[in-house]
């Protein structure tokens, strides 16, 4: 028997769920679309309580090392070595190791300009700066604990040539 729906039945409410971070390109590609976009995969990891995994460090390690490589200097190199601090330590360990990692990332991006907009955020309880490629704060060294403690502190971006 089918009865149908009454002005009391509760209407189910859509949560949004957090924006991903863009796919990672191939490594073979060096560029810092590549290194920002596997910097973010982790970010998000880790804003939402998950250790990044091997094969997530394992991208931005090679993105970074191979931008190096490429031309992309001693900041990309240096974005390479932090990352590598990632490999064998816990969710703590990872978060402590994520400021020198966004640290180096950022200094990248500023000097090379992104082509799409990366927003820079700071946290004042954990001091520390981390990208994104959004507006919504999503505290990496804190996660779920303190998600939206930050604040958005610099828009990187190609159109006008400068960081701002």
């Amino acid at each position: 028997m089918n009865i149908p729906p009454t002005a009391a039945t509760p209407t189910p409410v859509a949560v949004p769920a957090p924006v991903p971070a863009p796919a990672a390109p191939t490594p073979e590609a060096p560029s810092l679309v590549a290194v920002t976009a596997a910097y973010l995969a982790i970010g998000s990891a880790l804003a939402t309580d998950q250790a990044a995994s091997a094969a997530q460090i394992d991208t931005l390690t090679r993105a970074a090392a191979a931008l190096g490589e490429a031309g992309g200097g001693p900041l990309a190199r240096e974005a390479a070595q932090a990352a590598e601090k990632l490999r064998g330590v816990d969710l703590a360990g990872q978060r402590r190791a994520w400021r020198r990692v966004g640290e180096a990332v950022i200094r990248l991006a500023e000097a090379r300009t992104p082509e799409t907009p990366l927003h820079v955020f700071r946290c004042e309880m954990f001091p520390g700066r981390w990208l994104q490629a959004d507006e919504t704060v999503r505290n990496p060294f804190y996660g779920n604990q303190m998600l939206r403690c930050g604040e958005r502190v610099l828009v990187l971006r190609r159109d006008t040539g400068e960081a701002r």
